[in-house]
C-alpha cells in the first residue's frame, strides 16, 4: 500500500491481484460529508452508466442483468446504492469496497475506484 499526493491531500493507492486501486474515501476525507458525496454519486443514472459501461467492457464475469435494475431504478427519489452493494450485486472489478484495519484506527468502510482499465494477459 501507498499514498499519493492530490491537491494536498494524502490518497491510499493498494493493489488488488496486480491493479492499482485509489482510495476515494481519502478523496473525500476533508470534505465536509464527504463520505454522503461516495453515496449520492451512485444514486445518479448518469454517474451508474459510466462504471456500468466500463465493466461491460473490462469484466467477463459482470452481472448485466443485475446492472440493468439498478440503471432503471437509479435516479428515483427512492433509490440507494452503496459501494458494498454495487460491488456484490454487479460483481464489481473497478469499485471496490474495502475495510481496512490499523492499530490506530477502529474499522471504517472504503471505496477503491481503478484509475485506468485493466491489462489483458
Amino acid at each position: 500500500m501507498t499514498t499519493i499526493d492530490v491537491n494536498g491531500t494524502e490518497v491510499t493507492v493498494i493493489k488488488i491481484e496486480d491493479n492499482d486501486y485509489i482510495s476515494l474515501t481519502d478523496m473525500v476525507r476533508n470534505t465536509e460529508n464527504g463520505s454522503v458525496l461516495i453515496g449520492n454519486r451512485l444514486r445518479n443514472r448518469n454517474t451508474i452508466e459510466f462504471p456500468g459501461i466500463w465493466e461491460h467492457m473490462y469484466n467477463p464475469d459482470f452481472h448485466s442483468i443485475e446492472f440493468d435494475g439498478i440503471k432503471n431504478e437509479a435516479g428515483l427519489n427512492r433509490f440507494a446504492l452503496s459501494v458494498k452493494q454495487w460491488s456484490e450485486r454487479v460483481n464489481s472489478r473497478g469499485i471496490k469496497r474495502k475495510t481496512p484495519i490499523t492499530p490506530k484506527t477502529s474499522p471504517l468502510p472504503t471505496a477503491h475506484s481503478r484509475p485506468q482499465k485493466p491489462s489483458r494477459g
